[in-house]
């Protein structure tokens, strides 16, 4: 089964995502990320690759800049990525079977 796990954060650094990988990618399941990046200049998706338990995972990075802490300030933002993950989970649903 293809399995995509949805963060609202930068995926590289949260080491839970790399615990659910590894257990999924042990159990014969395929795996792929999508994930925020506040940091990042331009709205746009970025699509990287991490290299977990012998296996290429593909990262689909969605990049709306926002502070961190910035509290009710980041609302407008947050609407945003998620319009942005709709659009992408409609767009791209032959890529994963299960969110």
């Amino acid at each position: 089964m293809r399995v995509c796990i949805i963060k609202n954060a930068e995926a590289e650094k949260i080491s839970a995502v790399y615990r659910i990988i590894n257990a999924l990618i042990a159990d014969g399941h395929e795996c792929m990320i999508l994930s925020r990046n506040r940091n990042a200049n331009c709205n746009s998706i970025i699509r990287k690759r991490l290299y977990i338990k012998n296996c290429n995972v593909d990262v689909y990075e969605i990049s709306i800049k926002s502070e961190i802490g910035a509290g009710m300030k980041n609302m407008l933002n947050l609407g945003r990525y998620i319009k942005t993950v709709k659009r992408w989970l409609i767009s791209n649903n032959d890529l994963y079977d299960v969110v």
